[in-house]
């Protein structure tokens, strides 16, 4: 949401008479169905659901008159829990550092929800808790924390994270308007937020080789030319190579080993380029690079750096992988 965007343009956006709205404490003063009706307009009305997932925690941060409202989503990388979506009040947002990310080894701490409950919590009194000591914890507790809720979120039946709610205010209501009506919204934007990621899977795997990540040659190509057609006053390099012998060890280990080799090129050829180069898999073990130069020497010292590297790579029979047929193309 940009700074632009007020809580009113918010409000009227979703179809709601912000005159007969305060930031409120008496939620049965609120028209819930009007409510569900307005984040769901959010959702069809947009054509961006990345917008319309932060306009809705946007609209119900003020509404419900809290500090925090995020969705925390599992990243299957280090099992961290991310806030990838998330509005702060002014109260909240010197915390902001820390709650948006909660490592593997503090997010069980940070988890109040259980199954007992519906894979729900709610409190209006959050300071009585005994909770283990986090930083966490005391985020909550400096910030004043009174009423918090805790949803978990799930995609084929398996844990992907959990929306937070938290407010400083008292409210009276919060245990159970406020818990129903947040659990009900919970499911549509839980539902969004499934569409979104199925979304970007979609156009991951358009632009990306399956087997290994690499970009495909369609939008390798795309991406050196935009690269290229914006930048030009620096130089480029196109560098092609293939794998020593990939046939004959395809041959002799399997396809399992083959696919080994090339995993292992591509993750290296990842951590190799920076952001504005890339790598592209062309066709079985045939790879070809796009890097940025300034001299000649670099792109040798570069490609005698990058062998030099793939040779200390081994197979999974600890076999020493070699590349052949190096080809470069500079000037580009």
């Amino acid at each position: 949401i940009s700074a632009d965007n007020t809580c009113e343009d918010i409000l009227s956006r979703a179809n709601i008479d912000s005159s007969n709205i305060k930031p409120i404490l008496n939620i049965p003063s609120i028209n819930n169905s009007k409510l569900m009706y307005s984040v769901i307009n959010i959702f069809n009305d947009s054509k961006n659901l990345e917008v319309s997932l932060n306009t809705a925690l946007t609209l119900l941060g003020y509404i419900y008159n809290l500090d925090i409202i995020g969705l925390y989503e599992l990243n299957q990388k280090d099992e961290s829990l991310e806030a990838n979506f998330i509005w702060f009040s002014d109260n909240f947002i010197k915390h902001s550092s820390i709650i948006t990310k909660v490592s593997k080894q503090n997010y069980e701490n940070f988890i109040l929800y259980n199954e007992n409950y519906g894979n729900i919590f709610s409190t209006d009194d959050f300071e009585s808790l005994t909770l283990s000591a986090s930083m966490f914890k005391y985020a909550f507790l400096d910030s004043e924390c009174k009423c918090l809720y805790q949803k978990k979120l799930t995609t084929n039946n398996k844990f992907n994270g959990f929306l937070l709610a938290a407010s400083s205010n008292n409210n009276p209501e919060w245990n159970n308007s406020v818990n129903d009506s947040l659990t009900l919204l919970t499911a549509i934007i839980s539902s969004n937020l499934e569409k979104l990621r199925t979304q970007q899977s979609i156009q991951k795997m358009i632009k990306l080789d399956n087997l290994t990540g690499a970009y495909n040659l369609k939008s390798f190509t795309s991406i050196v030319r935009n690269t290229i057609n914006s930048n030009l006053d620096k130089r480029y390099a196109i560098i092609y190579f293939d794998v020593d012998r990939f046939t004959l060890l395809n041959e002799q280990y399997g396809y399992t080993t083959g696919d080994y080799i090339l995993k292992k090129i591509s993750n290296h050829l990842e951590k190799f380029l920076n952001n504005n180069e890339a790598f592209c898999r062309i066709v079985d073990d045939k790879f070809v690079v796009f890097t940025e130069y300034v001299t000649l020497n670099d792109i040798k010292h570069k490609m005698k750096d990058f062998q030099n590297k793939i040779h200390i790579l081994k197979d999974a029979h600890n076999n020493n992988i070699k590349i052949k047929k190096i080809v470069i193309v500079y000037n580009c």
